[in-house]
Formats: C-alpha cells, structure tokens, sequence
C-alpha cells in the first residue's frame, strides 16, 4: 500500500470519528444546559478545549505555531473569534435552550448552505442549478424542522430556537469565508488554537455568576455531560476534521457531514427522549439531500478547478 493510500485512509476515519463526535455537542450540550446557563456552559467548552487544542497545534504545525505567536496573527484570529466564539457558538448553546437537539444540529447544516450562495453571488464562483436546488431542498428542510407550518402557541420556544439557530449559521458561514484568507498565512490548526484562546478570554465575563462554577454542586452526570460537550464534541473534532479537509478533496469531506445529524439523532433518543416526528424525518430528508446536490457540485468544480491548475502547469513549462 503507497504512502498516499495510507494517508487517505488516515483521512477518512479521521473524518468519520470527527464528525460522530461532533454529534455529542448538540444532545449532551442540552442535557448541560438542564443544570448551568449557556453562557457558563460556553466559558467550560472553551477553557476545556483550548488546552487541547494547543498541543495539537504544537505537534501538527510545529515550528510554523511558534511563528504564529505575532500581534498580526492573534488579531486576525481574535476577529475570527468573535464571530465563531462569541457569536456563533454562544447563540447556539442559547438555541438549545429552546430548540430540540436534532432541529439545532440538522438546522445549523444551512451554514454550507449560506456559503455557497456567498461564493457564488460575491465571489464568482460558477451559478450551478445543483447548489440552487440543493439550498432550495435545505431551506425547505429548515422550515419543516422549524415547524412553521403547524406554529402553535406550545411549540412558539422551539421556533424561536430555531430562529437563534438559523442567525448562528450566517454567523458560521461568515467565519468560514474569513478562514479561507486566515490559513493562505497561517496552518489550520495554529488558527482553531488561536480562534479558540482569543474568544475564551470574552468567556471570562461568565465569572461575575460565581455560583454558576460551584464546582463543588456538580453532580457526576454533569461533569460527564461538560467532557462529552466540551472535549468529545469540540475539541476532537475541530482538530480531526481540520487536519482532514486540509488533505483530501471537498467532496469526500462532504459525503460524511450527515453522519454528524445521524449521531445527534440517536443520542437524542436516549439521552433525551427526543422522538422525531414525520416532520423532522422528511426536513432531515430535505436537508441531508440538498446537502448531497450541493457536495457533489463542489467536487466538480474542485475537479475542474485542479485540472486547469495543472493545464496551467503544462503550460508554464513547456
């Protein structure tokens, strides 16, 4: 077996264990927020993270993290914070406040979708009737998942969590195109490090709830429920999956995204009792389909896009 056959069977577990751990964020993330606010739950998943994350950026990037220890780079990278720490993933542990854990996890799925639209409108890629149909399909698995078909005054918390969710993820689709031009500079992983140690110093204003961190009221179920939330479904994660995308194609990172809703979808089950209902089954539907129209566009322009690059080469040297 070659060198990169190894390497892209290295990438695709990574991949998988990636993405069904980041299926314990949403179910274990709500079943935290039963005993300590959002906000507090936000400053654990932080503070917890980013320790982690440094040693992975010591040991993936080596000397080029040590170089990314500059004003420029922290400042860039604390913006970025804003926007994913601050902004984003806060709203969201809000929206689980609300919102189921498979309406918030399949609903935040839109963010790829919104970026799509961004890349096509603002930054010239090619309109494709796949990624037009696919964000169609997902807009329309967002609103059955939402419920607003059957609003009723009972169900009136869950859409407002659904409605935090869907800001989150014009937050998220935001810091996805501001990391494009981050990493030009500065290795995936040195950048999630200082993403998540930037926005972690905005946590600290958690503090002034000082009974939110008795520590000593935890239960066992919570501290097993902070780790799963806060290492399994954050931290593993971002550094599994970042080392990933940054060597296979667009499309085999793509096709592994629903596993993440799969994982949401039967934790919630046990660990929560969430049933899914003929609505949320035909959104998740909607939603994992439009997904499918919009990845397998991206791995043919990817495709093409190597092509010419290598075209381009030819050229160049002949």
């Amino acid at each position: 077996m070659t060198p990169k056959s190894l390497e892209l069977i290295k990438c695709v577990v990574l991949l998988i264990f990636g993405y069904i751990a980041f299926g314990f964020l949403s179910p274990f993330g709500k079943k935290s927020l039963m005993s300590i606010s959002a906000f507090t739950l936000q400053a654990y998943r932080n503070w917890l993270s980013v320790p982690l994350l440094f040693v992975y950026a010591a040991v993936v990037d080596r000397k080029d993290f040590w170089k990314s220890f500059n004003m420029e780079t922290i400042l860039r990278c604390g913006l970025v914070g804003i926007l994913s720490i601050v902004g984003c993933q806060q709203l969201y542990l809000v929206a689980l406040s609300y919102a189921t854990a498979v309406q918030a996890a399949a609903l935040f799925l839109l963010a790829l979708v919104w970026t799509g639209l961004y890349m096509m409108i603002f930054k010239g890629e090619p309109v494709s009737v796949l990624k037009i149909i696919g964000s169609i399909l997902c807009i329309a698995g967002a609103i059955l998942f939402a419920g607003i078909a059957d609003f009723s005054v009972e169900s009136s918390d869950e859409l407002i969590g659904c409605g935090i969710v869907v800001v989150c993820t014009i937050l998220y689709s935001v810091y996805l195109v501001k990391t494009k031009d981050i990493i030009k500079d500065t290795p995936v992983a040195s950048m999630t490090f200082w993403v998540f140690a930037t926005g972690s110093f905005f946590s600290l204003g958690c503090l002034y709830d000082y009974e939110q961190f008795n520590v000593t009221t935890y239960s066992l179920d919570l501290w097993i429920s902070l780790f799963l939330t806060s290492i399994v479904g954050t931290a593993i994660p971002y550094c599994t999956i970042n080392y990933a995308i940054t060597h296979v194609s667009p499309f085999l990172s793509g096709i592994f995204f629903p596993l993440e809703l799969v994982t949401v979808m039967v934790l919630a089950y046990f660990v929560l009792d969430e049933i899914p209902g003929l609505e949320e089954a035909i959104g998740t539907v909607c939603v994992l389909l439009g997904l499918v129209l919009v990845t397998i566009q991206d791995y043919r322009e990817s495709k093409k896009s190597t092509k010419m690059e290598d075209d381009s080469s030819l050229c160049m040297y002949k």
